[in-house]
């Protein structure tokens, strides 16, 4: 049986692959399994690096499967429950994938606060000019806002894998990749025609951040999990002040 999946972050560095599988493809994710695949197993070859947007640094590959088999012993955890550790590891890499998008935002705007500090335009630096400041002060806002969600999504998630971590590692996921996107992409307005160059680093920080909108499930997908946890549980948030 000949298979490939493609996407694979880091395919080609790494020796030892995690692969989820259905062992019943009519029992849904009741089959669903995971095992530990080492690189050299026979029939499994990485196929090539694709040519990225964004996230250069990191290489993505495809994985090929040709007859490719492993024991039984490789199996993590129970038969059955490779659904489970794939959204439990799911909802750490939303937290992971978060504080990236979280790191590169506020690079982006202290890059863009020290850039209107130093550009001057009609006599005085743009960043005296309310225009800017109150774009300035909005992106700020969205990316505090964002980072304080993601510190009550690690502070849930650290306590216990459960329901309520997951709709906040999803809800801690759209923000701060949503906000990082907004961050960089007025970081380039601020620059002007300077923030489409590539000898400033800011179009490789908003080439990289769409891709934190994409991986690790789709902002949509976040939508989808957020808008299913309210339909069959209510709001997270419930009827008091958020506990930070």
């Amino acid at each position: 049986m000949h298979r490939r999946k493609m996407g694979i972050y880091k395919g080609q560095e790494g020796h030892v692959k995690v692969i989820i599988t259905k062992t019943d493809p009519e029992a849904g994710n009741r089959s669903v399994s995971a095992y530990v695949m080492p690189r050299d197993t026979h029939g499994l070859s990485v196929g090539r690096d694709e040519s990225l947007l964004g996230l250069r640094g990191s290489p993505t590959s495809e994985l090929i499967f040709d007859n490719a088999r492993v024991p039984a012993e490789n199996r993590l955890g129970e038969e059955g429950e490779g659904f489970k550790l794939a959204m439990v590891t799911l909802d750490e890499a939303r937290l992971n994938c978060s504080a990236m998008a979280l790191g590169v935002a506020g690079a982006a705007l202290e890059l863009a606060v020290d850039y209107a500090k130093q550009r001057e335009q009609f006599g005085k630096p743009i960043i005296e000019h309310q225009g800017l400041q109150f774009l300035l002060a909005e992106v700020t806002a969205e990316v505090a806002a964002a980072h304080a969600l993601w510190e009550k999504a690690m502070t849930t998630i650290e306590r216990e894998k459960s329901r309520e971590a997951s709709v906040w590692a999803a809800l801690a996921k759209l923000v701060s990749t949503d906000a990082a996107m907004r961050a960089t992409t007025e970081a380039v307005q601020v620059f002007g025609a300077a923030g489409l160059s590539r000898a400033q680093p800011l179009e490789r920080m908003m080439r990289d951040v769409k891709a934190f909108q994409i991986f690790d499930g789709t902002n949509q997908i976040q939508k989808m999990l957020i808008g299913r946890h309210l339909q069959r549980y209510g709001s997270p948030l419930g009827r008091g002040a958020v506990d930070i």
